[in-house]
């Protein structure tokens, strides 16, 4: 501690105190970033994700698209968890998202996939804060909290819209197959 204070006190810019220091060193995170810096990396992965799914579909890349955004999803929640301390904080229940996501997108297959990675990322992060590797976990702020809550809800929004407009493109083809399928017999009958 002392080591660490005269280091500290040597590094120190003008108008900075050692409080300032110990300040600073005691709340970066295991993956050596300041608060500040955790929020910006979550919104960058999710935004990342968010664009994927906005961008891709129009383009041809549906499939793509979707595996980007399940992957951006679990990147989202697995560095949420790794940084806020595990399974104590709102992120973890964020897991389900991603495996309701990998149903409504990739089906028996893709919700097996994702339910393995899940499964491995979650006794990963378990292991990791047994072994003390994660950061000391406190109740989250109401903004964190918030945070979470809006990014599993409009990861589900998205989803939902995803699964929809993919129900009414089917409806739609199927509708359009019955009315040539009339038109043909009604044909075939005057013939």
């Amino acid at each position: 501690v002392c080591r660490l204070l005269l280091e500290k006190k040597k590094g120190m810019g003008q108008g900075r105190g050692v409080v300032d220091a110990i300040a600073d060193e005691h709340h970066r995170s295991p993956a050596g970033l300041k608060p500040g810096d955790e929020i910006r990396l979550l919104t960058r992965v999710l935004l990342a994700a968010l664009l994927g799914i906005a961008v891709l579909p129009p383009r041809g890349w549906p499939r793509l698209a979707a595996t980007l955004y399940l992957g951006g999803l679990w990147l989202f929640v697995t560095l949420s968890l790794w940084l806020s301390g595990g399974f104590r904080t709102p992120a973890a229940s964020a897991y389900t998202v991603v495996a309701l996501g990998a149903a409504l997108l990739f089906g028996v297959r893709g919700t097996a996939v994702a339910t393995a990675v899940i499964v491995i990322s979650s006794v990963g992060i378990a292991v990791a804060d047994v072994r003390g590797w994660l950061p000391a976990s406190s109740p989250p702020s109401p903004s964190t909290a918030l945070a979470v809550f809006l990014a599993g809800l409009l990861s589900i929004v998205g989803m939902a819209l995803y699964a929809t407009a993919e129900l009414r493109r089917a409806i739609t083809g199927l509708r359009a197959e019955v009315e040539e399928r009339r038109a043909i017999e009604t044909r075939l009958r005057e013939s």
